[in-house]
């Protein structure tokens, strides 16, 4: 009776030891349900980050196209300023010969005046 006393204490023994290893089991267990449900969080976190990174990203790359649009456009207007200006430096330089025939001819009816005068001055006299 002894003997089963003895291993019964044992046996009670050894389950107290099993109850408190268990314990420990489940208080481990919960620390790494916290640190799970952390790591979780801050995936959520680091998840939500990157969802606007990439929208960010996304206005920017919206962003950079209306800036490309608008130097096309510029480029175009640019395009159009030269070939005006082209136009108009041909018509100044028409604008200039012509100039330069008016110029001509009214030295040429300078001259013609001139003699004309010469001569009405020696018919006076």
């Amino acid at each position: 009776m002894e003997k089963v006393r003895t291993s019964l204490e044992k046996v009670r023994t050894s389950l107290e030891k099993v109850r408190r290893s268990l314990e420990k089991v489940r208080r481990s267990l919960e620390k790494v349900r916290r640190s799970l449900e952390k790591v979780r969080r801050s995936l959520e976190k680091v998840r939500r980050s990157l969802e606007k990174v990439r929208r960010s990203l996304e206005k920017v790359r919206r962003s950079l196209e209306k800036v490309r649009r608008s130097l096309e456009k510029v480029r175009r207007s640019l395009e159009k300023v030269r070939r005006s200006l082209d136009k108009v430096r041909r018509s100044l330089e028409k604008v200039r010969r012509l100039l330069e025939k008016v110029r001509r001819s009214l030295e040429k009816v300078r001259k013609s005046l001139e003699k004309v005068r010469r001569s009405l001055e020696k018919v006076s006299e």
